[in-house]
């Protein structure tokens, strides 16, 4: 009796040490967004505005232009989702402050905040070009795709959930990433938090001040004056607007 009660405290013992070692080990389970009623609320910001129009492309065309064009193409498409009700902030084009656009979210009761950008470069990399009877800057070192979450966000782990599948959507499309932001440099240096699908970590304020989850897109890169082309091609920005939907609804609880 005394031995038997010995060899089961020593499997308990056994089983006990071999979970402690394995806890680690065991995945935690991230949160997901949670979609009342099977309807997920979207404040899709259109980034920058008429009076502060963001970077210029390899064209001269405004970084507004490009972010307010895709995103009305995406409600044309998208806004009567059964599964996705989208809200846009700033539909004006009026200067707004990055706070007011998370406030403005809020009052809308939105589950997610995604900002629509298009991407530059340092200025370091600009060259001149003759483009018609124009010289302008264009910077043909970097093109892509990248993604941007803060870790001061409320709902980080969520946020990066949704980023990762954009990104994943993107890539599924063959899309590229752009890892230009992580170059140890004044205006970049960005903590690259997923290499393979280009996220960064950055304490943007509409990132950080959101009380959601919240993701900033660059679409791409409009000083690289092909990936511009590219970008501005109705077909290219349907395809980038039917990942984000595929993505969205992938992060549904």
């Amino acid at each position: 009796m005394v031995r038997a009660l010995t060899l089961s405290r020593r499997r308990g013992l056994i089983l006990f040490a071999a979970a402690i070692f394995l806890l680690p080990l065991i995945p935690v389970p991230v949160q997901a967004l949670d979609c009342k009623a099977n309807k997920l609320v979207v404040a899709l910001d259109i980034g920058h505005s008429k009076a502060d129009p963001g970077a210029r492309s390899a064209r001269g065309k405004t970084e507004y232009g490009f972010n307010r064009r895709f995103v009305e193409e995406f409600l044309a498409a998208h806004g009567s989702h059964p599964h996705l009700h989208f809200k846009k902030i700033n539909p004006s084009g009026n200067k707004i402050s990055l706070r007011a656009r998370t406030e403005a979210a809020a009052v809308f009761g939105a589950d997610l905040f995604v900002s629509i950008h298009h991407d530059s470069v340092n200025e370091k990399y600009l060259k001149k070009w003759k483009d018609g009877d124009k010289v302008r800057e264009h910077a043909d070192a970097f093109r892509g795709f990248s993604l941007f979450v803060s870790r001061e966000n409320p709902a980080f782990d969520v946020s990066l959930k949704v980023a990762r599948h954009i990104a994943a959507a993107f890539k599924e499309a063959g899309f590229s990433q752009t890892l230009h932001h992580a170059e140890p440099i004044k205006g970049e240096n960005r903590e690259l938090i997923d290499w393979d699908l280009g996220i960064y970590n950055a304490p943007f304020s509409v990132l950080r001040r959101a009380t959601m989850p919240s993701v900033l897109v660059e679409l791409g890169v409009i000083i690289h004056r092909r990936e511009e082309a590219w970008l501005d091609r109705a077909s290219t920005r349907k395809q980038m607007a039917d990942q984000i939907v595929k993505a969205l609804a992938r992060s549904c609880r």
